[in-house]
């Protein structure tokens, strides 16, 4: 029998062609060889995308024009309907897959195949650096995980996809949230009740670009996080429990009034913690887990910039989080900035 097909999304616009080149050729050298290239192109006058891939002469690359300013979710999800694959594997324009990394997805998606998303670590592109996807105990921890930040997903340029899942749930990229389009992604998976796993080992060399979003972007940005967080809240809890996601950016980075807002973050904590008592004693646990560490973690960030030391004040502290979980949560924000501060040495 045939080995399945893998669709490689690849979105260029405006490339800088060296590096283009260095990532369509890191596809042509996979071990794995039956695979399709489409390359999500929005033309630009004299950008020498098409000359470039005239040279390279590969029959399993093809170049779909997409409409003008049609911005990464769209350009995406028009990917996704022309897609043949089984799968659907992730690159970016300046990045480098390295050569088993279609190979290492596929076999573990064809053996594990209630998985709908798989990624894999990071390489820092000429660093002696890596980024690691946790690879965590279940898929309760990775959706509680969620409501908090997007570490529950995976890195997207390392995103292998099963397109039958995405298909039957007629889940794609949120058009509008360009920023943002793949945290609302692993929320949609987790919310049609898709598995999402990550491979330790890198399998992607990830380049780091000078260029920033703009503050207007990144406030943006904040507020489509707002909305995924809000998706998944509303997933676990229900609709009936309601919760000002506003807050969320007030302790997710250094902000003056986070004090002021502290009675009723404080509040809100502690009412997630009460409508865990309708789980299982396992996810109430791991639940309770995740939101001790997260109010933790976030009063020493804001104590680190000079704000929010009334987090850490006993009554505000131990009011959310027990005694018995102090080790585990201790463990966790040294775990976190080891691994999940994004960059350490790689052992294998």
């Amino acid at each position: 029998m045939d080995r399945c097909l893998v669709s490689i999304l690849m979105p260029i616009f405006k490339p800088n062609l060296e590096w283009l080149k260095i990532a369509i050729n890191s596809i042509l050298k996979q071990t794995y060889d039956n695979f399709e290239l489409l390359l999500l192109y929005e033309p630009c006058s004299d950008d020498g995308v098409r000359q470039l891939v005239s040279e390279i002469k590969d029959k399993r690359i093809a170049i779909i024009e997409t409409p003008p300013k049609s911005g990464l979710p769209k350009s995406l999800n028009i990917g996704l309907a022309m897609a043949n694959g089984k799968y659907i594997a992730r690159m970016d324009a300046d990045d480098y897959s390295l050569p088993e990394r279609l190979k290492k997805q596929v076999e573990y998606m064809e053996a594990h195949s209630n998985v709908a998303v798989l990624g894999s670590s990071i390489k820092l592109m000429g660093r002696n650096e890596y980024w690691f996807n946790e690879r965590l105990k279940n898929m309760d921890e990775r959706t509680i995980r969620m409501i908090f930040s997007s570490s529950g997903g995976v890195a997207h340029p390392t995103a292998m996809f099963r397109k039958s899942f995405f298909d039957e749930n007629n889940i794609r990229y949120n058009e509008n949230l360009r920023g943002s389009e793949d945290y609302y992604l692993w929320v949609d998976v987790i919310c049609n009740g898709g598995i999402i796993d990550s491979l330790l080992i890198p399998l992607l060399e990830y380049r780091i670009s000078d260029n920033q979003a703009s503050q207007l972007l990144a406030e943006k940005m904040m507020e489509w996080d707002c909305l995924a967080k809000n998706k998944i809240y509303k997933y676990v809890y229900g609709d009936d429990k309601d919760l000002d996601f506003n807050l969320w950016s007030k302790i997710g980075c250094a902000n003056k009034s986070v004090n002021d807002d502290l009675p009723k973050l404080f509040d809100t904590f502690k009412n997630m913690i009460e409508y865990n008592k309708q789980f299982s004693a396992d996810i109430r646990d791991c639940y309770n887990k995740e939101i001790e560490y997260w109010w933790a973690f976030k009063a020493l960030t804001q104590l680190k910039n000079g704000f929010g030391i009334k987090m850490l004040y006993p009554t505000f502290f131990f009011g959310v989080v027990e005694l018995k979980n102090l080790i585990y949560i201790i463990k966790r924000i040294i775990n976190t900035k080891v691994i999940n501060r994004y960059t350490r040495n790689y052992k294998s």
